[in-house]
């Protein structure tokens, strides 16, 4: 579960994004972004995206997705993606966009591991990972191959 933080606690932007329409746009670089119309109307022109400030023209109404509930829960970065709060393309799209970006190439769905090729030489797979996923029983890890290989041997 996540942790939500109190009004009390939040920035006057926090506070006032939050009683923003925040939507799912299409962005010409980074898949779906959270943004705010500039004109107020969820409809084709300028928007403003969340966080970066960035402009971004929206050109057709089919490339406006749903409505984000909390905006701020879109910077919440989880490694699994059953606890999004909003399950839709856009929302997976921009969490496993955010993860690789930081070179967080894989996600779990619940005992599914998603991965995404990095295009580059990782230090993921050395004997001292391997030890650690190895029998780990309850302890929570980032997703890893190495999970998935454990699971499968101790399910044998």
């Amino acid at each position: 579960s996540q942790w939500e933080k109190p009004n009390c606690l939040k920035s006057a932007s926090e506070l006032a994004d939050q009683n923003t329409d925040y939507y799912w746009v299409q962005h010409p670089v980074r898949a779906w972004v959270p943004a705010k119309p500039i004109n107020g109307n969820a409809a084709p022109g300028l928007w403003t995206v969340f966080q970066t400030e960035e402009h971004v023209e929206v050109k057709k109404k089919s490339h406006i997705g749903g409505l984000i509930p909390d905006v701020n829960k879109t910077t919440v970065n989880t490694s699994d993606l059953v606890q999004l709060d909003q399950v839709e393309e856009p929302a997976i799209i921009h969490l496993l966009q955010s993860r690789f970006l930081r070179d967080e190439i894989w996600t779990s769905v619940g005992d599914i591991l998603i991965a995404i090729n990095p295009f580059k030489r990782t230090n993921h797979f050395t004997p001292t990972e391997s030890k650690m996923y190895r029998g780990r029983g309850t302890e929570q890890l980032p997703p890893h191959p190495y999970i998935v290989i454990d699971d499968a041997y101790n399910d044998m």
